[in-house]
């Protein structure tokens, strides 16, 4: 049978959470009417400077057509991609690319669980993981606890993140870590993962051709910063999530490890997501330094960047406060050491 599956699938339940995520704590200057962006003008720079970015475009906007699964033909919707770019300005480049690709990451997520695996969509929770350009992993659902059952056991520091309400703590019944537990939690952070490299890619390439004024750069370094703390975030909140199960569940918790993928998934996102994170602030003084050589003056002070009298945060503090947090509570490093053994 024909299922009809709507192109916003996954996305109405998100946008607010990662637009609202992205904008959090952020002074943001005011601007005139601005012009807005395009979807091809979008593309261009992901094409640019992006594989990843680029990679998750293509598929998302292929034409994914009917795919066979065990219970029947099941027909998927065309990706409206251009409805998180075409009412952005053009200031916003970089956090309408990595929302962008983000998105469309929840949206293959379903697509690529059922093109590679015939009995992906008989088992809820199954998701199509994108690790890098044309590497994924399917994994199959199963039934598990939702992330907000386990959201009384975190540890402050993770309840005290940015993240927490929305995706672990939320009662929203239809946030896919509430329905999916664990599986909607590795779905969030490939697709914070693949978001996030796309806009620090767009924002390195900007830097070698720079141009507009220092307010400009405050809010395109701001924009490429805001989703680098999902990182140890998500890393934190599946290590948390594990642990209740092995609390709770040992023989679930058992079962999950022994998951085709599931390992190997959160070990590959980890690493590629970690090492692109730490090099963001190590190299952000060069960047400042190369846009200072060009005649543009950002300042990187106390946790925020500043221009002319206009300043949006930086999260580095808070992404080290939260390794430090996973460092310091020996029942997530030893799920931390279970999860990415080989």
């Amino acid at each position: 049978m024909d299922r009809p599956v709507s192109s916003l699938w996954l996305t109405r339940r998100r946008l607010l959470g990662t637009m609202g995520v992205l904008g959090l704590s952020l002074v943001l200057p005011a601007r005139a009417r601005e012009t807005k962006l395009s979807l091809n003008e979008v593309l261009a720079h992901l094409r640019r400077a992006s594989p990843l970015g680029t990679w998750v475009m293509a598929q998302a906007l292929a034409d994914p057509g009917v795919v066979s699964q065990s219970q029947g033909e099941v027909r998927f919707s065309p990706w409206d991609a251009g409805a998180f770019v075409r009412h952005e300005p053009k200031s916003r480049l970089l956090r309408a690319a990595s929302v962008m690709v983000h998105e469309s990451c929840h949206y293959l997520s379903r697509v690529l669980a059922a093109q590679n695996d015939p009995e992906a969509l008989a088992h809820p929770g199954s998701v199509g993981l994108v690790l890098q350009p044309g590497r994924i992993l399917v994994l199959r659902g199963r039934p598990v606890p939702s992330s907000r059952q386990a959201a009384g056991s975190f540890p402050p520091f993770l309840k005290n993140s940015q993240r927490f309400a929305t995706y672990i703590g939320s009662s929203t019944p239809d946030m896919t870590t509430q329905q999916y537990g664990i599986f909607g939690l590795l779905d969030e952070f490939a697709a914070y993962h693949a978001g996030t490299r796309a806009g620090l890619d767009l924002v390195r390439d900007m830097v070698r051709r720079p141009s507009g004024s220092a307010s400009d750069w405050v809010t395109r370094l701001a924009d490429a910063d805001a989703t680098v703390v999902a990182w140890p975030e998500f890393r934190g909140y599946i290590l948390a999530w594990m642990a209740w199960v092995r609390r709770q569940k040992p023989e679930l918790f058992t079962l999950l490890l022994s998951h085709p993928n599931l390992r190997r998934a959160f070990r590959e996102i980890d690493r590629s997501y970690g090492a692109i994170s730490h090099a963001w602030y190590r190299d952000l003084p060069n960047l400042l330094s190369a846009l200072g050589n060009a005649g543009i003056r950002v300042q990187a002070r106390d946790e925020a960047l500043l221009a002319g009298g206009q300043g949006r945060v930086l999260f580095h503090k808070e992404f080290e406060a939260i390794l430090t947090g996973i460092q310091n509570t020996p029942e997530l490093v030893q799920v931390d050491r279970l999860l990415t053994s080989s």
